[in-house]
C-alpha cells in the first residue's frame, strides 16, 4: 500500500520551505508521494503599524492555483508530489474530515499527516489521532520515542540529508506590505502570480 503524506496548511503563499521540506520526506523515503492540501478560511485582515498586509488576502482559489504553480514549477515527475483539493467550496475542514474524503475518494492508499513538533502537544488531546509523521521545527525539541505514539513517524533535525530553511509566509507577506522584493523566497510563477493579482498589497489607514 502506496504511503501518501497529506501536508495541510493555508500557504499563505507557499514557498521554498514548504517545497524543500516535501523533497526531503520524499528522498528520506517516509512517504511514497505527498499532497498539498491548502485549507480553506475565512477572509480576515492582521493590522501591522499602519498597514493591513491582508488587505488583498489570497482566496481559497489563489492559494490553491499558487500551489499547483509552485509544484509543476518545483518538482518533476520523479519526485510524486500533487496537489489536492478535498472540498471545491474552500470551505474549512477539519483534519480528520479531510483524511475521510480523501479515503473514500482514494482506497488503497494509506494517508499521513505532517505535524511540526512545535504543534504535538495539541494533537494529543484529539480523540482520534490519524497516522502522522512529526516533524522537528527549531527550538522545539522531539519528544522521547518511548512517549509518540506508534502511529507516527519521526523526521529530526539531525538527520543529515535534512534541509531546513528560515522562510515562512508571514515573512512573504510583511516584505510585500513593505514594497520588497520577495524574489528567492517562493519560485517565479508564484510571485508573478501575486504580483499580477495583487495579492498582500497593502492598505494605507488614516488616523
Amino acid at each position: 500500500m502506496r504511503k501518501v503524506l497529506i501536508r495541510i496548511g493555508d500557504f499563505d503563499p507557499i514557498h521554498y520551505g514548504h517545497l524543500f521540506g516535501a523533497a526531503n520526506i520524499l528522498r528520506i523515503g517516509l512517504a511514497d508521494e505527498i499532497w498539498f492540501v491548502p485549507s480553506g478560511k475565512e477572509n480576515w485582515s492582521v493590522p501591522h503599524g499602519k498597514v493591513f498586509y491582508r488587505d488583498h488576502e489570497a482566496t481559497p482559489e489563489d492559494r490553491f492555483t499558487m500551489c499547483k504553480l509552485a509544484v509543476d514549477h518545483f518538482f518533476t515527475p520523479k519526485l510524486p508530489v500533487s496537489v489536492k483539493n478535498p472540498d471545491p467550496y474552500g470551505n474549512f475542514l477539519y483534519t480528520s474530515e479531510i483524511i475521510e474524503i480523501l479515503e473514500r475518494n482514494f482506497p488503497g492508499r494509506e494517508f499521513y499527516v505532517l505535524i511540526g513538533s512545535d504543534h504535538y502537544p495539541e494533537f494529543l488531546s484529539w480523540k482520534s489521532v490519524p497516522r502522522m509523521i512529526l516533524e522537528e521545527r527549531p527550538g522545539y525539541p522531539m519528544p522521547p520515542k518511548s512517549e509518540v505514539p506508534s502511529n507516527f513517524r519521526t523526521l529530526s533535525l539531525s538527520d543529515q540529508s535534512y534541509i531546513c530553511t528560515n522562510i515562512s509566509s508571514t515573512m512573504i507577506r510583511r516584505l510585500l506590505g513593505e514594497g520588497k522584493s520577495i524574489e528567492g523566497l517562493t519560485p517565479v510563477p508564484v510571485v508573478n502570480y501575486i504580483l499580477e493579482n495583487g495579492i498582500y498589497r497593502p492598505r494605507i489607514c488614516s488616523e
